[in-house]
């Protein structure tokens, strides 16, 4: 029986650029790895600025994944209706 494979949680501390640029890596690169639980700053705003770019950018991944099915699927489609002919 296979065990479920566990993801490393991550925190980070400091939302400047080397903790972005962190915070960005961990959902980017290594999401099948890690988990970035919490982000933190003194200053409440880089935190949350960073929060909300990282979820815009899972959010645009995801349309831009679906766009890419409904690509796929038109043109499987598209190719059928052509061999018909």
């Amino acid at each position: 029986m296979k065990s479920k494979k566990r993801k490393l949680k991550v925190g980070i501390i400091g939302c400047g650029a080397i903790g972005s640029r962190m915070a960005q890596s961990i959902k980017r690169d290594l999401k099948n790895d890690c988990q970035l639980t919490s982000i933190f700053d003194i200053d409440t705003l880089k935190a949350k600025e960073l929060q909300k770019n990282l979820r815009r950018k899972d959010k645009a991944l995801a349309e831009m994944a679906a766009r890419v099915i409904l690509l796929k699927k038109t043109q499987l489609l598209y190719a059928d209706e052509e061999d018909d002919e």
